[in-house]
């Protein structure tokens, strides 16, 4: 009686090793035939054995079962892009009558959100942008006074799909 005790506490041991040893393989893998093999070879070790081994068996078997439902759930639906933003960026520059030489929109250095720089146009500028805060300005040429007017699109909360004018207007400083 005590030997055969002693075998069966080894193949339960065996068939415990192997449990442990491979299961996390198995949980991780869709690949049968690494199954089959497992499976096939936890049942030798128990052949003709108590039922304790087979409860074990019963387990493995419940562990493959297991790892092909995790493996075969379907995957999460990518998240939809959201649309672009738009915002039309037009430079205008009033110059007094005179002497004077205007300067052209061009001459601008337009920017927003101090990331995207382009030169200012009259006929504008279309920036697209992503969803949220955003900020236009201006870098003016060097040697005259200027003085700037942002039209209210020019700053603020723009949203996904919308599309926004900014009217940026340039008065010549003539001093007097």
């Amino acid at each position: 009686m005590k030997n055969n005790t002693l075998a069966i506490v080894a193949i339960a041991a065996t068939v415990a090793v192997l449990l442990i040893a491979t299961t996390p393989t198995l949980l991780l893998t869709n690949d049968a035939s690494a199954k089959k093999s497992f499976h096939e070879t936890a049942a030798q070790s128990c052949v003709n054995q108590n039922a304790r081994c087979q409860d074990l068996l019963s387990q493995i078997q419940g562990h493959n079962n297991a790892a092909n439902v995790i493996g075969n759930q379907p995957t999460a639906a990518a998240a939809p892009v959201p649309e672009p933003a738009t915002l039309i960026v037009t430079k205008v520059v009033v110059c007094p009558v005179g002497d004077f030489a205007c300067p052209s929109p061009s001459d601008f250095e337009m920017n927003v959100n101090f990331k995207t720089s382009f030169p200012g146009s009259s006929s504008g500028t279309t920036v697209t942008l992503s969803a949220g805060p955003y900020s236009v300005r201006e870098v003016p040429p060097i040697g005259v006074a200027y003085v700037p007017t942002f039209s209210a699109d020019c700053s603020g909360e723009i949203h996904a799909g919308e599309v926004k004018h900014c009217l940026v207007t340039n008065t010549i400083h003539t001093g007097g």
